[in-house]
């Protein structure tokens, strides 16, 4: 909901390890309001930026349809939480036969560990970065493995996001309740081809689409060809730095292998083949190694000669 007149440029970045990258960055000018002399300064809502001009404070936010096919078109998406706990509990963690005592072998009574969860239904799919709780956010084909036996998987990280810090009596809502969640999780459909309707800002009281009444409605989504909905949110209270024009203001997210690959694909490019099937599946590529010279020190003259009196 910027507040003026504003570009955006939306960038996508892979990397040879599979990575994907995608940033949004706005600039522009900003919406201004007069401000008399006798209001001083700033007030709650704003700066004094010119001499009777003062600029509001706004945010910057942005709804993304992700549609995620890992590997296949059938998906899970799982939380990966990191905790701390006791280490009798810690180590019980995912154990289908629990211990009873500590082994004697682990000396201190507390340790760290994950929890792993497969989300089931779209309602708990809505979720927010808490650094007091962090944790991973996976998606993947449950039945696909690594080498390892692990699921071959993403995970969706966002950078810095805050809250979207609108009060549950705005007008705004419900044209913007996609910004009360970072992430929803829901199942892929064609006619949810939008985060919000294309009229929608101008048409709060009556909006066209809501995400969270009408794209989480209780779905499974084990198992299912899911669509991550990721809210970037930037909060600007614009200072005289930003007069005559904003500085970009950027956020974005990643997609990472999580498990993915059997090792690192980019660590040694010739070894790609590593990655493809074996000459006895068909494959009869091959290494074109580069020439390799003898490793020779450097010869040093170490004779010593008096050069005294």
């Amino acid at each position: 909901m910027p507040n003026g007149n504003y570009d955006y440029v939306m960038t996508y970045k892979f990397s040879l390890d599979g990575e994907v990258r995608v940033e949004v960055g706005s600039t522009g000018y900003v919406q201004t309001h007069y401000m008399p002399a006798s209001r001083g300064s700033k007030d709650s809502m704003a700066y004094r930026v010119h001499t009777s001009t003062a600029a509001s404070l706004h945010d910057h936010t942005y709804g993304i349809k992700v549609d995620l096919d890992i590997g296949t078109q059938d998906n899970s998406f799982m939380t990966v939480e990191y905790k701390a706990a006791s280490t009798l509990d810690a180590l019980n963690e995912g154990r289908e036969t629990p211990l009873t005592t500590k082994p004697d072998y682990m000396l201190f009574d507390t340790m760290r560990y994950v929890e792993e969860k497969t989300i089931e239904i779209e309602e708990d799919a809505m979720m927010n970065v808490d650094p007091a709780t962090p944790k991973n956010w996976i998606f993947g084909d449950t039945s696909n493995k690594n080498k390892w036996g692990n699921t071959k998987a993403y995970r969706l990280h966002l950078d810095a996001n805050p809250s979207s810090v609108v009060h549950p009596d705005s007008h705004i809502l419900p044209t913007f309740s996609y910004a009360n969640h970072m992430l929803h999780v829901t199942v892929q459909k064609d006619s949810e081809d939008t985060i919000s309707g294309p009229y929608d800002m101008n048409r709060m009281d009556s909006p066209q689409f809501v995400l969270e009444e009408h794209a989480v409605d209780g779905e499974n989504i084990v198992q299912k060809d899911l669509v991550a909905w990721v809210t970037l949110t930037s909060m600007h209270l614009p200072t005289s730095e930003n007069v005559p024009m904003t500085n970009m203001i950027s956020h974005g997210f990643t997609l990472s292998p999580y498990n993915y690959f059997d090792e690192n694909p980019a660590m040694d490019l010739p070894h790609l083949l590593r990655m493809h099937p074996t000459e006895a599946e068909g494959d009869t590529r091959s290494e074109d190694l580069p020439e390799v010279h003898e490793c020779v020190p450097i010869q040093f003259d170490t004779t010593h000669t008096f050069a005294g009196v």
